[in-house]
């Protein structure tokens, strides 16, 4: 499995240590780890319920073929760790240009 080469979105995804509300509550880097959409935000959370990614989600779930993501199944092949680095930095870049968003424009 020499192909399977985590990179910086991949890796907050595989160690659940990343942008994720969650474990930015447990550092107290933020007040809470609620999900704008009302749910806890784990790593988990954002790839298999969150409805805020879903296009990105789909495009993924398309390209493999399958009816929903499961993570030990998209790194078990080289195709499916390609589908799943691309997915990992499309949620972790439309999440973190979101999160910039917030904070030059509080409401």
């Amino acid at each position: 499995m020499d192909w399977l080469t985590p990179d910086h979105f991949t890796t907050q995804f595989l160690a659940g240590h990343g942008n994720f509300r969650y474990k930015l509550a447990s550092l107290k880097l933020v007040d809470s780890a609620m999900c704008e959409c009302g749910e806890i935000e784990t790593c988990e959370h954002v790839l298999n319920e969150c409805p805020r990614y879903q296009e990105e989600k789909e495009k993924a779930i398309r390209n493999l073929q399958e009816d929903h993501l499961v993570m030990s199944s998209m790194i078990a092949t080289r195709q499916g760790f390609e589908i799943f680095r691309d997915v990992c930095r499309e949620i972790l870049t439309k999440k973190e240009e979101e999160d910039r968003r917030k904070i030059r424009n509080p409401e």
